[in-house]
């Protein structure tokens, strides 16, 4: 067996080929540089939504017109149910809002624009299939299920992203993935119906990601407004979230604050226009204290937070971190951590 020591032109040979690779990798395409990540995003998304969507337990009830709304929008442009008002007597007006005598979605619009483009899609591919809604409510049922999976499959790949930034323990952040994805009201609620919890929590994912993302490269944090503006949008609720992170951008990347704001009006100022447009006000009659029996806003807002038990992302990160391990403890502490 050799045992002597390696020839320094040998070495240094093997050094000049080491670098000869890295460069010709650094050359190549960015999409060719992350084959493999690909590969395992696409296999957390298709796991996911495979098994999500498999489940036979549809839910219904304050999703009851989100794909009606999201047919609606597509068909005929707007978003008001008087095509579907038939349907809206034999439920009682469950959900239903009248509003200047047409009649509209109880809640909140976001949710609906979630499915706006999966609605268009397969309205491409089959365009008998929103037909048979006027007489079969199961096909609504099924499609929400469809588009609530594919929800949270996106939340779990942002959810697994969010982990490699926090750690390098590979195998630990994909098992995190798929404990957000089937250990959690994820699977149980938000891939069951076109709730508010999912595209709740997918935006809020999203938000993070960014700003997590902003550590190493701080102009990217301005972005982080759109998802955060438009998880209002969806629940109002979220504004406790989006006062929290904005708080964290004033004192941590205080000279993108003013592009911060800017980019949540591309949400904001639609928004806006929208409601006074179909209701005369800035915002929607479920947006209001007084929908909880309390005109007492500060009252009502804290009702919603403390009962809030379906969006508690930040906690079910923290607790898989800490169950597993992870350094969650940087030795230098930020507003942030």
């Amino acid at each position: 067996m050799f045992t002597g020591s390696v020839p320094e032109d040998f070495e240094m040979e093997g050094r000049h080929s080491m670098q000869g690779i890295r460069s010709k990798i650094d050359t190549l395409p960015f999409w060719h540089r992350n084959t493999g990540q690909y590969i395992v995003l696409a296999f957390i998304f298709i796991t996911v939504f495979f098994f999500s969507a498999i489940v036979k337990n549809p839910q219904n009830g304050d999703s009851r017109w989100a794909v009606y709304t999201a047919v609606s929008i597509v068909r005929e442009g707007n978003t008001d149910l008087e095509e579907y008002r038939g349907l809206a007597e034999q439920s009682d007006f469950f959900a239903i809002q009248d509003v200047n005598g047409r009649i509209y979605n109880l809640f909140p619009i976001g949710t609906t624009i979630v499915a706006v483009p999966f609605v268009f899609i397969l309205d491409k591919i089959d365009p008998d299939l929103f037909s048979s809604l006027l007489f079969d409510s199961g096909v609504a049922w099924k499609i929400e299920v469809v588009i609530a999976s594919l929800v949270v499959a996106l939340t779990t790949v942002f959810t697994y992203l969010i982990g490699q930034l926090l750690t390098d323990k590979k195998r630990y952040v994909l098992l995190m993935a798929f404990i957000f994805a089937f250990c959690t009201s994820a699977w149980s609620t938000a891939a069951r119906a076109l709730w508010q919890h999912g595209p709740s929590m997918l935006m809020l994912t999203l938000s993070l990601y960014i700003i997590l993302l902003a550590r190493n490269r701080p102009k990217l944090i301005q972005y982080a407004s759109l998802p955060l503006a438009f998880s209002y949008v969806i629940r109002p609720t979220n504004s406790i979230s989006i006062i929290l992170f904005t708080i964290y951008v004033l004192f941590q990347h205080r000279k993108y604050f003013l592009r911060y704001v800017l980019w949540a009006m591309v949400v904001a100022f639609p928004f806006v226009i929208y409601n006074l447009i179909i209701y005369d006000s800035i915002l929607p009659w479920y947006y209001r204290a007084s929908r909880l029996g309390n005109p007492n806003f500060f009252e009502a807002l804290l009702g919603n937070w403390l009962a809030q038990r379906a969006d508690r992302l930040s906690s079910r990160l923290y607790y898989c971190f800490r169950y597993l391990d992870l350094p969650l403890r940087p030795e230098k502490r930020t507003l942030l951590n």
